[in-house]
């Protein structure tokens, strides 16, 4: 059967019946975010190598990735929230809900802080290695974008989950617009240059709160409950770990091979990395789009159409990642050579293997989405956390000279046991699970 025979029998079993409404909204929404990240990221290494010098840059994209710790320290409690207020929002709990939104800002404020106060203390004690003040000013728009995630969860309530995600994307857009125009004015002071981004993502963010704040009153204040407060950060272990993860393999790798790297190789897999993630990005709005399906059919036990959002999930993903690769194999190089304007090299193998990585990563992360859509993960969070920690581990006391090739290489042999091991241990449970959603309330609800 050729490719395109496969690719039209499974269009045809695709089955928009029923769920066709919210899913295009979710699909418009995610696309416009999407269409902007990846804007962004095409538009931001050109627009750094032009006002910053490598060494420049290369300083900025170790404190922003330092300064990424901060996701963490809601301890998986946005993500978690996300989930757990639909189900009390379904249950008509709406004095939980009010307590729940409390908490978690709670958790946030208090976690910033420590976290501020920890770089305060490294700066005093004579550490240069970070710029403290930098990675300050990014952990405070770090803030910003959390805080706004507990609306994306209250717009669930009412089907207006299009709302949340066009107002979050609209946040980022403010940032990067400041970045521009600090760029423009102050392009020898990093922080200056993220002090203005911070200004205008500052604006953006009361702007829209003001038409919104009366409907969703996301950003509760109340005093400490901390019985439910580690309640709630129990409940979000799963996508804590998650996040974790996910630091340690793309900041965590970083960090390791800042230094142990050429700073021209550095930056070359820093760009080509961002450049095959675009593939997951594109491949991952149609399962993002189907996950928050995926959340409501758990909240009203419809396991019949859970089943449908999965299957027909699956087979557009294979779709776009298989169409992905061979426009990397076809383009790849040109695009990318005209991306950075020619001022990087990326040549045949590193498209290769990078195509390769792109397909992995789409698969492996369209498989874990169902997962996080009912709150069922802790297994799944735990295989990503445990080969993400083996593969830093393995570059860090390597005394191998890695090559951005061997890299990808690398990355693409982690995701590929990622993906057969969830498959091997979790891909059944889903079904078992599902209609044990008042299992997992039990604790923070006891309380």
């Amino acid at each position: 059967m050729t490719l395109f025979g496969y690719i039209l029998i499974n269009l045809k079993k695709i089955s928009y019946r029923n769920f066709y409404t919210n899913f295009h909204r979710n699909l418009l929404a995610l696309v416009t975010s999407t269409a902007s990240q990846i804007i962004i990221q095409i538009i931001s290494l050109p627009l750094f190598l032009a006002y910053l010098t490598i060494e420049k840059y290369a300083i900025w994209l170790l404190a922003y990735n330092v300064a990424q710790l901060t996701g963490l320290l809601d301890f998986g409690s946005i993500a978690y929230s996300q989930n757990k207020l639909s189900y009390l929002n379904s249950q008509r709990k709406v004095t939980e809900i009010d307590s729940h939104l409390k908490q978690t800002v709670n958790i946030l404020v208090l976690n910033i802080t420590l976290f501020l106060f920890m770089i305060f203390l490294l700066q005093f004690s004579g550490n240069d290695k970070f710029s403290a003040p930098l990675i300050t000013v990014f952990v405070c728009s770090n803030l910003l974008q959390s805080l706004w995630g507990l609306l994306e969860a209250l717009t669930r309530f009412d089907s207006k989950i299009t709302t949340g995600l066009y107002t979050s994307n609209a946040l980022r857009l403010g940032e990067f617009f400041g970045t521009t125009v600090g760029l423009f004015i102050f392009s020898n002071n990093l922080i200056k240059v993220a002090l203005v981004s911070l200004i205008f993502k500052t604006i953006i963010f009361l702007l829209m709160l003001i038409p919104l704040y009366p409907k969703y009153r996301f950003l509760k204040i109340g005093l400490i409950n901390w019985n439910q407060l580690i309640a709630i950060c129990m409940g979000g272990i799963p996508f804590f770990l998650t996040k974790i993860a996910d630091f340690i393999t793309l900041s965590g790798l970083l960090i390791v091979l800042h230094g142990k790297i050429s700073t021209n190789q550095f930056v070359l897999f820093v760009a080509s990395r961002t450049f095959f993630r675009l593939g997951l990005q594109i491949s991952s709005l149609v399962a993002h789009s189907y996950s928050y399906e995926m959340t409501s059919s758990w909240v009203s036990r419809d396991l019949n159409k859970m089943k449908i959002l999965i299957k027909n999930s699956n087979r557009i993903n294979i779709i776009l990642t298989t169409i992905g690769v061979f426009i990397y194999m076809l383009v790849g190089q040109n695009l990318f050579a005209y991306w950075v304007n020619t001022k990087i090299e990326m040549n045949s193998l590193i498209i290769l293997w990078g195509a390769c990585y792109s397909f992995i990563l789409s698969i492996n992360q369209n498989q874990k989405i169902k997962f996080y859509a009912v709150n069922h993960n802790f297994l799944v969070s735990v295989i990503q956390i445990a080969y993400s920690i083996l593969l830093v581990f393995i570059v860090a006391i390597s005394k191998f000279d890695f090559s951005v090739v061997n890299l990808f290489i690398l990355l693409t042999i982690f995701e590929l046991a990622c993906f057969i091991t969830v498959a091997l241990t979790s891909r059944n449970s889903i079904y078992r699970y599902f209609h044990d959603l008042d299992s997992i309330n039990s604790i923070e609800e006891s309380n």
